[in-house]
């Protein structure tokens, strides 16, 4: 039967590989763990937390460990849903000590079957670790408790001092760890040293947290509020799970199945509690693993309803262990063992009835765009990226090139790792080069596409456009090399910082007035610049018109031809003209001609008038 759970945990967590949410949060924690897995870039903090502060960087340090045989991110997803198996088998070993053997199945199936529990094993999240660490926490508890052991209640200081570090959630582990403290007073001194131990490594973030404490006071201000005590029972039952995967339109997290299989759980969950309860009162004392079991799923509520704490969901997910440890001591009202294997039947199908829900949610978000839902999952990226894999160097156009903050430009930076590549914000610029290579659009709504057509259209009639899901715009491949841009208008005005304007063209519709403009490069840059386009008429010299934009320069290569544009309203009077040039950012320096007696004055497009 165990073996059986771990199995229906295996295909919950690692089945239909090719849906794993990438987006953002995965690609920023992968690219950390990349550049110290593949470059020795020890970070000093990880990624920044919902509340605006920055994790410790452990996380960094354990997914960096699959990232040491392969960029690949399914690897380190697939690390992460192994390991989280030990979940299962982590709940089972404590609950079988505490309970007895068909309890401690129940508790495995019902951990294996949980919809919560397998979303949060099946991305690259710091949050993702806390159920794994929490059990492993627990199991060295019940030996310091029932054992003595002196190594693991060194273990529990360490545990409790270091899974804060992987995620700041894991500081409720603080409470139960005070309250085995408070009932061993034989093992507190070693609890106590190797939380100090296990604080070691926190301080050099600690110090770099204390040099912006401005910035972090005032993300401490905003994080009150949002309070939620249903959060631990919505794990622990299920429910609304599919909002976090697909969003709510389909239903599964709110399925009659799955809210009937809520209420026995909860009904299960007060039944636990009302025994701990009875024999507490009837032995009139706590012993230390009671004790502790309840400070750890209790001290979660009040951690995370203090006026200074944010309270979400997954901060919850290091107690949710406990919570089920506590539901299947409803076991205990009776001693019958028919009544007990029928308790295992129950359990047994609530966690088949919530698994195959989850199942369909997976196969759901793997072949349709949901709103709400997870974004463009980790297959159809990778399938992409294979088709430009061949050593070439890639054009990766993206709504935003700063893989820091970007969620578009991190995903591909960390895909590419290993491949020659450079990030393009297609809102406003495209680089294209004469050598062979490849352009890839991460979607043909970019502007970017529009522009290609209509400066490269040789180029661009041999697209290739690679399927997402259902719903979901198309990436675009596009071979590089041999066509020339052209525009209907020349001119050559060098700037000082490696690029010259050499051509531009007016495309007037009914929609929108826009302005093209070629630059060739002729250097590297270190520094970023944006484009400024301003409309002017005659007699005013405050522009009519503004529209500025980034021109990605950190991509730049010497031979590069610089497409940007601007669009502006279709009905601009008929005597305006248009100013261009280039400026760092963020510090706003104007870039200077060199070919003006005013090199700080905008270059001038005339359009031709009829």
């Amino acid at each position: 039967m165990l073996v059986a759970a771990v199995v229906w945990a295996a295909w919950l967590r690692l089945g239909w590989p090719e849906a794993y949410p990438f987006a953002y949060d995965e690609a920023r924690l992968s690219a950390l763990a990349l550049a110290l897995a593949r470059e020795g870039r020890w970070p000093i903090t990880g990624m920044v937390s919902s509340t605006g502060i920055p994790n410790f960087p452990a996380a960094v340090w354990l997914f960096a460990l699959p990232y040491l045989f392969s960029p690949d991110p399914l690897l380190a997803t697939r690390f992460i849903a192994f390991l989280s198996l030990g979940v299962v088998v982590g709940v089972w070993w404590l609950a079988r000590r505490w309970w007895g053997p068909l309890p401690a199945l129940a508790a495995a199936w019902g951990t294996a079957g949980s919809p919560y529990l397998a979303f949060y094993a099946r991305n690259i999240w710091a949050q993702n670790w806390l159920p794994i660490l929490a059990v492993g926490w627990a199991i060295l508890v019940w030996k310091t408790a029932k054992r003595s052991c002196r190594g693991c209640a060194l273990g529990v200081g360490l545990l409790t001092a270091w899974t804060p570090q992987v995620h700041y959630a894991g500081v409720v582990l603080w409470v139960p760890a005070l309250v085995l403290a408070w009932r061993l007073p034989q093992a507190r001194r070693l609890i106590g040293l190797g939380w100090i131990v296990g604080t070691l490594p926190a301080w050099p973030t600690l110090a770099a947290l204390w040099s912006v404490r401005n910035r972090v006071e005032a993300a401490l201000q905003t994080v009150g509020g949002d309070a939620s005590l249903w959060y631990p029972w919505q794990l622990l039952t299920g429910y609304g799970w599919d909002r976090y995967l697909i969003g709510p339109r389909w239903g599964l997290g709110t399925h009659p199945l799955l809210l009937a299989a809520g209420a026995l759980l909860l009904a299960a969950w007060l039944g636990g509690m009302g025994y701990l309860v009875r024999e507490i009162r009837r032995r009139q004392a706590l012993t230390p693993w009671v004790a502790v079991v309840l400070a750890w799923m209790g001290g979660s509520l009040v951690v995370w309803h203090l006026p200074v704490t944010p309270n979400r969901l997954h901060y919850y997910l290091p107690a949710l262990p406990a919570w089920w440890l506590v539901t299947v001591g409803a076991f205990r009202w009776s001693r019958s063992a028919r009544v007990h294997r029928v308790l295992l039947a129950l359990a047994v199908g609530i966690s088949l009835v919530q698994g195959m829900l989850f199942l369909r949610g997976v196969q759901v978000s793997a072949q349709v765009y949901t709103p709400g839902g997870i974004s463009t999952p980790l297959g159809y990226l990778q399938i992409a990226a294979r088709t430009v894999q061949d050593g070439r160097l890639v054009t990766v156009l993206v709504p935003g090139d700063d893989p820091t903050v970007d969620g578009d430009a991190v995903v591909w930076d960390v895909l590419l790792w290993e491949t020659p590549h450079r990030l393009v914000d297609g809102r406003s610029a495209l680089l294209w080069r004469e050598e062979e290579g490849w352009l890839l659009l991460v979607a043909p709504w970019l502007p970017a596409w529009d522009v290609l057509q209509t400066v490269l259209p040789e180029a661009a009639a041999t697209a290739t456009f690679i399927p997402k899901r259902e719903g979901e715009y198309p990436f675009v491949r596009v071979s590089v090399g041999k066509v020339l841009p052209t525009t209907t208008r020349t001119t050559m005005v060098p700037l000082a910082n490696g690029v010259s304007l050499v051509g531009w063209q007016l495309l007037p519709s009914p929609e929108r007035t826009r302005l093209i403009t070629l630059w060739r490069v002729y250097e590297a840059s270190t520094v970023r610049y944006h484009q400024f386009n301003h409309v002017y008429v005659p007699g005013q010299e405050t522009p009519l018109w503004v529209q500025d934009g980034p021109v990605s320069s950190l991509a730049w290569q010497p031979g590069d031809w610089l497409i940007t544009w601007a669009d502006f309203p279709p009905d601009l009077p008929a005597t305006a003209w248009f100013g261009v040039g280039m400026y760092t950012y963020p510090d706003l320096q104007r870039v200077p001609r060199l070919d003006a007696a005013d090199p700080y004055a905008a270059i001038p497009l005339r359009p031709k008038r009829r």
